[in-house]
């Protein structure tokens, strides 16, 4: 009895240790920080868009850098938008049935805008504040809707990824293409982004400290300068004031290269676009 049992024993020890090898082999294929690096045909990690903040599926892919979408993915999707209104979307590649790909649309304030409704072969899913939608299975083309944010958030960026797999049954040597698209806010009540945004800037001079108050409400994140002209158009003040976020916000700026009182003309520069005041100071 003693000598089956010692027979036995090495038996299971064998199956013990070949089954611990294939747990290991698993876990190495699919551990997200160990060898990585299984295709994923369906669902891939999120956050792999390169938007802002982001990485993108050369990660895991081990492909060398990524390259443009342009000229390389065709993509249908809309150039402005209406508040509310819904759009279709559809991705792809000719050249390939058995890629992958994701895609996230954000404000000028890398913020979530608008809602995606998951359609052929996608899903839709969230991360850090951020929406999602990518493939539920290795395909060619993928169409789904985005529904428009209720409110106007100004110019959106899709931000999306596709895979190119070379067909081998691996992670190794896919192309990896990036890109964006830019969907730009449409007219509302025929009044335009520039004669809204002119509406949301105000100002007024603190005689008692030489001290001018501009407030302003941006629609995106942009660059601002100010700059102070006289009647002559000579530059009096310049303002770099940098890149400020999408919201209200006030500068008070000293006034202390005018000497005289008179009429000056105050320009303020919203990235490439330019709002004028007239001020008077006695």
């Amino acid at each position: 009895m003693n000598k089956k049992l010692l027979f036995i024993v090495p038996a299971l020890t064998i199956a013990g240790i070949t089954f611990m090898s294939n747990s290991n082999e698993k876990i190495e294929k699919f551990h997200k920080d160990g060898f990585e690096i299984a295709n994923f045909s369906s669902n891939p990690n999120l956050g792999l868009t390169g938007a802002p903040g982001e990485g993108n599926c050369t990660q895991c892919h081990n492909s060398s850098t990524a390259q443009s979408a342009v000229g390389n993915v065709s993509l249908t999707a809309p150039n402005e938008y209406i508040v509310g209104q819904t759009y279709l979307f559809e991705i792809g590649m000719t050249t390939n049935a058995n890629n992958g790909f994701e895609m996230t649309i954000l404000d000028g304030n890398d913020n979530k805008a608008g809602s995606f409704t998951a359609g052929t072969s996608t899903s839709v899913a969230t991360q850090s504040g951020r929406e999602y939608i990518r493939q539920t299975a290795k395909s060619g083309f993928w169409t789904f809707n985005w529904t428009a944010p209720n409110t106007n958030m100004g110019d959106l960026t899709a931000y999306y990824v596709v895979n190119k797999t070379n067909n081998n049954g691996s992670n190794q040597l896919d192309t990896i293409y990036l890109g964006q698209q830019i969907i730009t806010s449409a007219l509302t009540n025929g009044i335009s982004e520039y004669e809204k945004q002119d509406k949301k800037i105000k100002m007024f001079f603190n005689e008692a400290n030489a001290e001018l108050n501009v407030k302003y409400n941006l629609n995106k994140k942009s660059r601002i300068l100010i700059q102070i002209h006289d009647l002559s158009g000579r530059l009096v003040d310049n303002y770099e004031i940098g890149m400020k976020s999408m919201g209200g916000h006030t500068e008070k700026l000293k006034m202390n290269e005018i000497q005289s009182s008179g009429i000056y003309f105050v320009s303020i520069f919203v990235n490439n676009n330019v709002y004028s005041r007239k001020i008077h100071l006695k």
